[in-house]
């Protein structure tokens, strides 16, 4: 094994154990990954900036602002209020938040559909005191998911499939063509 693969699995395993220990935020774990990439000299500066400007991790970073100034003026709260309107219980407000994750993870990125889904969540435990977060949050994740298996776009995985099958001249993917079994698992789901 070469120093670069050792240097990158020391890397991996440490960025790892500090996400996952959550004694450093993952702010600053993020940029002590970069940190080190760049000063073991596995990733230049111009790569480094490359893939942090990705349009994928830009919107990801714009919708967590988003999520932010939802949250800060008040909007999320509103919405909350809106979405528990007639609301008879916890578990009936949790399948409307589980419902609006499956729609906006088929058309958006799982993890921007879940950011946004998560901050209406906060504005519906703000609007009804009855609702706790923790027990909408798993709901929101399995709806993120499962919406995401409905459409081409939903998960990096369909769009890797739909690639490797053209590279291969093995067929073309439709967009919806994913639905077929997304739709069922959105239902099972529920």
């Amino acid at each position: 094994m070469s120093t670069q693969v050792i240097i990158t699995i020391i890397i991996l395993i440490a960025s790892v154990l500090l996400y996952s220990s959550r004694r450093v935020s993952s702010i600053t774990t993020s940029l002590l990954i970069m940190a080190a990439l760049y000063l073991t000299k596995l990733v230049d500066a111009k790569s480094l900036f490359a893939y942090a400007s990705n349009s994928g991790t830009l919107i990801t970073f714009f919708m967590c602002i988003i999520s932010g100034a939802l949250v800060e003026t008040g909007a999320a709260a509103l919405i909350g209020k809106v979405m528990t309107y007639k609301a008879k219980s916890e578990r009936s407000a949790a399948m409307r938040l589980m419902v609006m994750a499956m729609i906006l993870s088929a058309f958006f990125s799982n993890f921007s559909a879940m950011v946004v889904v998560a901050t209406f969540g906060v504005g519906m435990c703000q609007a009804d005191k009855r609702i706790r977060l923790q027990k909408l949050m798993m709901g929101v994740a399995i709806g993120c998911m499962t919406g995401g298996m409905c459409t081409l776009i939903g998960t990096s995985g369909n769009v890797l499939v739909r690639t490797m099958l053209q590279e291969q001249n093995l067929g073309v993917v439709g967009f919806f063509e994913f639905a077929k079994i997304g739709v069922p698992l959105c239902i099972i789901s529920l």
